[in-house]
């Protein structure tokens, strides 16, 4: 499948979501969801990858307005998965980002694909909740009010069929990840020893089988006074490249 169907599949899907939006929980308190672009680089790596973090916390400095669907993914594309960052008002000069974040992302992706090139946009980026509540976490009762959104993250990876999938949640969002997945905790399997906060699960969706790693978000190993000092970055991220080159499924 070529990235001209598999985007077209994937704005099917966003504007029934949208529409659903809309017409529910959709509050002043809520910002625009993200809502992905897959660039053609995607079909040409041998390992496909989403890497899924938390919630947008007014990504792009625009995420509170009311947007279209076509302005949406026009926001997502111009972005160029962080080589093309533009400030927080969304109106700076273009300039890659540089986060703990991103830059586990393109390392992770670069290292599990044999890349040198560590801008290749041949990855996917998405979040398990679709929106932020007043640029941070939606609260439980937001979630519990809007199923829909962990729904389209399952239909995404559905449509774009990755064979391994990061999940930046630890366990923020697990409940409802299990759930979504048809998983359950002893499902997930702990990888190194146990001070490493990382796992990996099989799972099948639709009729997709992908791999599962689920781990903290990288700017906690960072800042995170759990973390701090101990490496823990650089751990995950060889751990995770070491694991993601073999094939377990």
């Amino acid at each position: 499948m070529d990235t001209v169907s598999t985007n077209k599949q994937l704005q099917a899907v966003y504007e029934s979501y949208l529409a659903t939006l809309r017409q529910s929980v959709w509050d002043e308190k809520m910002s625009s969801p993200l809502l992905m672009h897959v660039f053609d680089e995607y079909e040409t790596v041998s390992k496909k990858i989403m890497f899924v973090g938390q919630e947008t916390h007014s990504w792009a400095g625009c995420m509170n307005e009311r947007r279209e669907l076509s302005k949406l993914l026009e926001e997502y594309e111009s972005f160029q998965l962080g080589n093309a960052y533009k400030g927080r008002s969304g109106t700076g000069k273009p300039r890659p980002l540089n986060s703990p974040f991103w830059n586990f992302n393109r390392s992770c992706f670069a290292g599990i694909n044999g890349l040198n090139d560590r801008r290749n946009k041949g990855f996917l980026w998405s979040n398990i909740s679709k929106f932020d509540i007043n640029g941070t976490t939606p609260s439980t009762s937001h979630i519990e009010a809007h199923p829909e959104g962990f729904e389209l993250l399952i239909q995404e990876i559905s449509i774009t069929k990755p064979d391994i999938v990061v999940f930046y949640t630890g366990d923020k969002y697990q409940k409802y990840l299990n759930e979504k997945l048809d998983l359950e905790e002893s499902k997930w399997r702990q990888l190194g020893d146990e001070t490493i906060p990382l796992k990996t699960s099989n799972c099948t969706i639709g009729n997709h089988q992908c791999r599962l790693f689920r781990t903290e978000h990288p700017r906690t190993f960072c800042q995170g006074k759990n973390y701090r000092g101990k490496g823990m970055y650089r751990k995950v991220l060889d751990k995770l490249i070491e694991e993601a080159s073999t094939d377990n499924r």
